[in-house]
């Protein structure tokens, strides 16, 4: 397949999949403010059946006209907010129906209440018959208990429905980082092992070629652009080789490498257009995913407002399960936005411009350790700073280096009677290696290929805090700086992370 197709369709389909993730999502939304609303007007709906049902006892007991305007008012409100309940669920409407019959009867039955007292005799209070009055009153509150009991039960109702679909919207949040990370990683294999590989192998044979092995064969991997290329210089070789066995064909030859010189020419620039071409797809892809990470910020900022605003207004009528819920919601919103904020940096470091200047070493690992110690007072730990020569670089992704190493170690030695924190440097086959060491938890080294990768997580979530990117950081920005990064441990004897700066980037 082609590049430029396999790329057309790999863009086609993540676009078509998180479309359709995003419109469910706010469709999940709009559901869950409409079961809100509903769930708000049954709850009103109850309330008022039990004020109507205070201000007919009043009026039978004073008969005096301002309870009577205060009845019919209150009722008018409520005959509102009965008609605006809108509702599809087979049971919702059901319970509707109830509620909508109870406040005819209610109506009926205080309207001839009020007709018996209207046709009392005499123009005093006189006390009605006992009787009629009793049976009033048990009319009403008949009714009343109907419409509230129904009331009651559509806002539970309403309010499972209301979970249930904030479970499901924080879901399909969980699927568009997932299919994020997936189309990242994705992006990366597709450049790397599919682009980049194959162009250092056709640079490198187009460079035996042009020495003069017309023998060499370019390997043709794949039937792409790239393929097509190599095709090409084979069968150039081929072509000039048959030309210079015969010398009687000598000016042939010349001119048959004129044309090759040509053809080779018209190559390295293909060849250029063609990286300048993946380059500015890898940098659109880049500013894809930064804009994606970008754009989730927003309903997860939603969800953790709505969370505390929910909380704040109706926490204390909730149940503790339901409040357990509602954090879990915020806490979920929280990592979600850790882990965007990661990937967001991931991207950045990418695509950054270094900043070249005199990075002071143990100064950094200085700065790093006291800010550990103040914002987390809580973690003891004791710290070995070896000798740290100066070089040259970024300060900021340096620093930024240092702090995932150290906060790591930090974090890894929380469960030890006693962490120890060792941070040293040594020269080594001309490279300057820096290292952070701990006394931690360690890990097995079977699993040594996770270690640096997006995503990847040796411990559970709930055993250390994270969100798997921060040694992906750690790579990337030595990478930027020409240099690598590798790490050895053991389970529960601690472990050793090093990362090498090149000598001529050293400060002498």
């Amino acid at each position: 397949m082609k590049i430029r197709t396999q790329f057309i369709i790999t863009m086609l389909l993540f676009g078509m999949i998180l479309v359709i993730i995003a419109v469910s999502a706010i469709n999940t939304s709009l559901q869950v403010e409409k079961a809100s609303r509903q769930e708000r007007i049954a709850a009103g709906i109850a309330q008022g059946a039990s004020e109507l049902s205070y201000l007919a006892n009043d009026y039978l007991i004073y008969r005096e006209s301002q309870q009577l305007s205060r009845w019919q008012s209150r009722f008018a409100s409520f005959s509102n907010s009965v008609a605006s309940l809108n509702l599809d669920k087979p049971e919702q409407q059901a319970l509707v129906r109830n509620i909508q019959a109870n406040k005819t009867r209610l109506k009926e039955v205080f309207d001839s209440a009020v007709s018996a007292v209207v046709n009392s005799p005499g123009n005093q209070k006189a006390v009605l018959d006992p009787a009629l009055l009793q049976i009033s009153w048990s009319r009403m509150a008949v009714q009343s208990q109907g419409l509230v009991s129904d009331a009651s039960r559509l806002s539970h109702l309403l309010h499972v429905q209301m979970d249930r679909f904030i479970d499901i919207r924080t879901w399909l949040m969980y699927a568009m980082v997932g299919l994020l990370g997936v189309f990242l990683l994705g992006s990366y294999l597709l450049t790397y092992r599919r682009i980049l590989k194959s162009l250092a192998t056709l640079q490198a044979g187009t460079a035996i070629i042009g020495s003069g092995d017309l023998d060499f064969r370019i390997e043709e991997k794949k039937q792409d652009e790239i393929g097509e290329l190599a095709h090409a210089f084979n069968r150039m070789g081929t072509d000039l080789k048959s030309v210079m066995a015969s010398k009687e064909d000598l000016e042939r030859e010349i001119n048959e490498r004129k044309k090759a010189e040509e053809a080779l020419m018209k190559a390295h620039r293909e060849l250029q257009e063609h990286s300048d071409k993946v380059e500015a797809v890898s940098k659109e892809l880049e500013s894809f995913n930064y804009s994606v990470s970008h754009d989730l910020r927003s309903p997860l900022r939603a969800i953790a407002g709505f969370t505390r605003m929910i909380l704040n207004e109706k926490g204390a009528t909730f149940d503790p399960e339901t409040r357990r819920k509602f954090g879990i919601v915020e806490d979920n919103a929280q990592k979600m936005g850790r882990l965007i904020d990661d990937l967001l940096r991931l991207s950045r470091l990418g695509r950054a411009e270094l900043n070249w200047s005199k990075v002071d070493m143990k100064g950094l690992v200085g700065e790093v350790l006291q800010e550990i110690r103040t914002t987390e007072p809580e973690r003891k730990f004791t710290a070995e700073i070896g000798d740290l020569p100066s070089a040259r670089g970024d300060q900021t992704m340096i620093r930024q280096l240092l702090a995932n190493l150290i906060s790591n170690a930090v974090k890894f030695t929380r469960g030890k009677p006693e962490g120890r924190i060792e941070v040293g440097s040594f020269e080594q086959s001309g490279e300057q290696v820096y290292y952070v060491k701990d006394n931690g938890i360690g890990f097995d080294m079977k699993y040594y290929n996770k270690v640096f990768g997006i995503f990847q997580r040796l411990v559970s979530e709930s055993q250390f805090e994270g969100t798997g990117v921060g040694l992906a950081i750690v790579q990337r920005i030595a990478q930027r700086h020409g240099g690598r990064v590798w790490a050895e441990g053991k389970i529960n004897e601690g472990a050793t992370f090093y990362f090498t700066i090149p000598v001529r980037l050293m400060i002498p």
